[in-house]
């Protein structure tokens, strides 16, 4: 059965699934060259059925993440959403009251009955004539962050600002089932919160924010934060609407340094997270934690859970937030099974007059300060951070969203808690480092000192870390590679964006090939 999944939100992509696999996911944003642009991902669907050779009228069912979010009147006129974009617009609290006030009534089932219809048309226009099902946003969160990881038996919780009325849900995951065990419906600081915050600071959005958070907060500024968001037994604060805050409510953030008021916002994010995860972990015992949502793109609270007593085992997707919702509806309507992954085969490469792998000679450019570009996946949204470029680090130079490769065999940067390697490997946990490695290795971390790290303590890459020491090498940067330069559906466009990206070395599979 094909199944295309779709996401329409702000980070709109297609994922395409085939039997219980998903095989192909791309950001719309790879064709617009405009991140968070809002356009229906057309392309992105075009390119994930030709990838596989699939007709629309091949397509069985088509999942699209969101029961009414976007609400039914956003998404048949988009031009209304420049209306909402103002972060203190009184037509974004409105919106919250509108998902509200469908959650709490039931009458959601008829404005997704209206949107079904209404896409099918839309669908029956491009050649489609598969059936319309909307799943619930925390239905694929829920299944982003259970099916692309290996554990079983785990608690997952989703916290995501304007989820179809619900901004956080607690599931179970076990034996490729997925049952809810708790929703906080209704309105919630979460939903708007996060926005007025970056807006106030002159950011275009949370992502932008926590970039610029520094290491330390201001202790008043997080108090007095935490009147708006706090957390209340299993529950984030709510506030009233449809009483939109006044910018002035927010005016004391911008007295402060920008990257203090920054790092205020985030401790106050992060303590409020920690908060309401810790409640469910105490009422639904489970030692193994899976997470997704928008809220977990602040990669420090992935990382801080694990302070949670109890937890020994964090997961989150390297996409946990919109950019997940096209993948996570696929993968739910198709049952897609547990960790799927789509790898290069050796003959993508062979054809293009590759050699087979030498590590070493991967180590040989990376120790004369090249770029090796390293593609282990097929496709796009669920792989961004498997898809990279790995670079030799430069002192004193630090890239925003960089990872940096460890060899924990060998006594790695610092003590690393078991259960965050997931996570980490993912890219999807920032890991505050101590003050020697940040001065031994400035460009591996952040101002603020923290570090995300990716675990290579087996397999063929210990193989590069010791060619590399040998070398003097210590650290590598590593560089997600855009999307925008070249979706990848073959060999030949892997290569090609390697030279897109100036890489020295492309390796993928068993191969590897000079561009």
């Amino acid at each position: 059965m094909n199944v295309l999944g779709i996401g329409d939100g702000p980070d709109a992509g297609a994922a395409l699934a085939i039997d219980d696999r998903i095989v192909a996911a791309e950001p719309q944003a790879a064709f617009d060259n405009a991140p968070r642009s809002r356009a229906f991902p057309w392309d992105a669907i075009d390119d994930v059925l030709r990838r596989h050779r699939v007709e629309p009228g091949d397509v069985q069912e088509i999942a699209v993440a969101g029961r009414f979010t976007p609400p039914f009147f956003l998404r048949r006129r988009p031009g209304l959403r420049r209306v909402a974009r103002d972060a203190f617009s009184v037509a974004l609290d409105l919106t919250v009251f509108y998902q509200a006030m469908l959650r709490q009534s039931g009458l959601g089932a008829l404005e997704a009955d209206r949107t079904a219809e209404w896409m099918e048309k839309q669908f029956r226009k491009a050649g489609f004539r598969s059936r319309i099902v909307l799943v619930d946003i925390h239905t694929a969160l829920a299944n982003v962050a259970y099916r692309d990881q290996p554990e079983d038996d785990v608690l997952i919780v989703t916290l995501h600002p304007m989820g179809d009325g619900v901004s956080l849900a607690v599931h179970h995951g076990l034996n490729g089932q997925i049952d809810r065990l708790f929703e906080q419906k209704g309105f919630s600081s979460l939903h708007v919160h996060m926005r007025r915050c970056a807006a106030t600071l002159g950011f275009a959005d949370a992502r932008a924010m926590w970039a610029a958070a520094g290491p330390e907060a201001d202790p008043g500024m997080v108090a007095q934060l935490a009147r708006s968001l706090r957390p209340l037994d299993g529950r984030l604060s709510r506030n009233s609407y449809p009483f939109p805050e006044r910018a002035v409510s927010y005016e004391a953030l911008r007295r402060l340094p920008v990257e203090v008021a920054a790092a205020s916002v985030l401790e106050n994010l992060s303590a409020a997270v920690r908060g309401v995860v810790a409640w469910h972990v105490r009422r639904y015992p489970q030692r193994k934690l899976v997470v997704a949502g928008e809220v977990f793109e602040a990669t420090r609270i992935v990382s801080a859970l694990l302070d949670i007593e109890g937890v020994d085992y964090v997961s989150c997707p390297s996409e946990p937030g919109f950019g997940a919702l096209a993948w996570g509806a696929a993968a739910y309507v198709a049952g897609v099974a547990m960790k799927p992954a789509t790898r290069f085969g050796a003959d993508d490469f062979s054809a293009l007059g590759g050699e087979p792998l030498d590590w070493a000679k991967v180590a040989a450019v990376l120790a004369k300060g090249g770029r090796v570009a390293v593609f282990s996946g097929q496709s796009g949204m669920h792989a961004w951070d498997d898809r990279c470029v790995w670079a030799r680090g430069d002192r004193g130079v630090y890239v925003p969203g960089q990872r940096v490769l460890w060899d924990e065999g060998a006594g790695g940067p610092g003590s690393v808690p078991a259960g965050l390697h997931p996570a980490l490997a993912a890219g999807s946990a920032a890991v505050r480092m101590s003050d020697a490695f940040h001065a031994e290795s400035p460009s591996a971390a952040s101002p603020d000192g923290y570090v995300r790290l990716v675990p290579v303590s087996e397999g063929p890459a210990m193989e590069v870390f010791a060619h590399l020491r040998a070398e003097g090498v210590r650290t590598l940067r590593s560089t997600r590679l855009l999307q925008g330069a070249c979706p990848v559906a073959s060999g030949a466009d892997a290569l090609a964006a390697a030279r897109t990206a100036g890489a020295d070395l492309l390796v993928a599979g068993t191969w590897q090939v000079t561009p």
